[in-house]
């Protein structure tokens, strides 16, 4: 195996990255942040190029809500926002 070094590193393309990203994705989690007591993480997804850039995405962007992840679900649990915001998608539906 061919040691790299920073330099090496830093001279990746994007696209090197990317595939870097993808083949070690399942060796990759990502902090979000705190909410109250809650740690919100997610494990990565994959990497798509964007633009110019790399975009990470974790397997919460999978869903067609991130409240659908019971780590958000318990972390916004009776945030009044939220639950306006919620509120307001059950009337739509109705």
């Amino acid at each position: 195996m061919a040691n790299l070094t920073p330099m090496d590193i830093k001279n990746l393309t994007i696209q090197q990255l990317e595939e870097i990203i993808n083949i070690r994705a399942a060796d990759l989690s990502v902090y979000i942040g705190l909410r109250g007591k809650f740690c919100l993480s997610g494990d990565v997804s994959h990497a798509t190029l964007n633009g110019l850039s790399v975009q990470i995405n974790l397997e919460q962007a999978e869903l067609d809500d991130v409240m659908e992840d019971e780590s958000f679900k318990q972390a916004f649990k009776g945030d009044p926002d939220e639950q306006r915001k919620m509120d307001a998608v059950s009337w739509d539906n109705k």
